[in-house]
């Protein structure tokens, strides 16, 4: 096993796994966190053993979001446009890989947790999980890569993201959000069994229709058009409204949970118990 402070990386036969590792902290995603998903892909991609990648999340959830009350403080152009980059970055190496990437969520999953499981080839999930993308609450818009109206449709993808009401595992299905919904107890066993069908797949018919089919939506034009949400995203940083600077004040210095709450914001998300 290879591993990141923050995240666990593993083989097993010809399944590979990458593990966020930080439930004491919801499992929110660092920069760093990304940089190391990246260098594992870079490692197994032409490992011709590797067929598959499992995607999960340590704990009682599976992502939190991207870390917004710690690290460096960020100012400027400069370093939002690097996180930015940072991000879809890694985001498109997913999408482009010949390896096909099955996604466990489990409890919530919230901002960037849903970027990063949804781009993943399939999603996995439990009746009782909640994806949000309530970030708009905060003053954050537009998302930062917005595949959303391509899995959801217009009318989903506007209500999923201008509301920020949270949505179940089961809803996100209807919605083309996810797969299937399982009972929690059985979601890392239909994960693995995906998994492992996905790598028994003769010659390289899997990579094939993937890139196929990924094939279709880039010439529809996802491609540019999340180009141009992440142009979007930096601006919004760059020129934050008076609701999103007070925010991201008060998560530094008393943290997000306690920000929300001085600030009257409900994400409509409690932790699993």
């Amino acid at each position: 096993m290879t591993a990141f402070t923050d995240v666990l990386f593993d083989r097993d036969g010809a399944i590979a796994t990458i593990t966020l590792h930080r439930a004491e902290r919801r499992n929110t995603l660092t920069d760093g966190m990304l940089e190391a998903i990246q260098r594992f892909i870079g490692e197994i991609e032409d490992d011709s053993a590797i067929r598959a990648v499992v995607l999960r999340g340590a704990g009682k959830i599976f992502c939190g979001g991207f870390e917004v009350g710690a690290g460096p403080r960020r100012v400027g152009r400069e370093p939002f446009q690097a996180h930015a980059d940072l991000v879809s970055s890694t985001l498109w190496r997913i999408w482009r890989s010949r390896l096909p990437f099955v996604a466990g969520v489990h409890g919530l999953c919230v901002g960037g947790g849903v970027y990063l499981a949804g781009i993943c080839d399939f999603l996995l999930t439990t009746e009782r999980t909640r994806f949000s993308m309530g970030e708009i609450k905060l003053g954050f818009a537009p998302p930062l890569f917005n595949l959303f109206p391509w899995l959801m449709g217009l009318r989903a993808a506007k209500e999923f993201l201008m509301t920020g009401e949270p949505i179940s595992g089961p809803r996100a299905v209807e919605l083309g959000l996810a797969n299937r919904a399982v009972p929690e107890a059985d979601l890392a066993d239909a994960v693995m069994d995906r998994a492992r069908a996905l790598s028994r797949m003769p010659d390289d018919v899997v990579q094939i229709v993937k890139r196929s089919v990924n094939a279709r939506w880039e010439q529809a034009g996802i491609v540019g058009g999340i180009a141009r949400d992440v142009e979007g995203f930096v601006e919004n940083k760059v020129h934050q409204g008076p609701f999103q600077v007070e925010y991201r004040r008060l998560a530094r210095e008393i943290g997000v949970r306690a920000a929300m709450e001085r600030l009257g914001i409900d994400l409509g998300l409690r932790d699993p118990s």
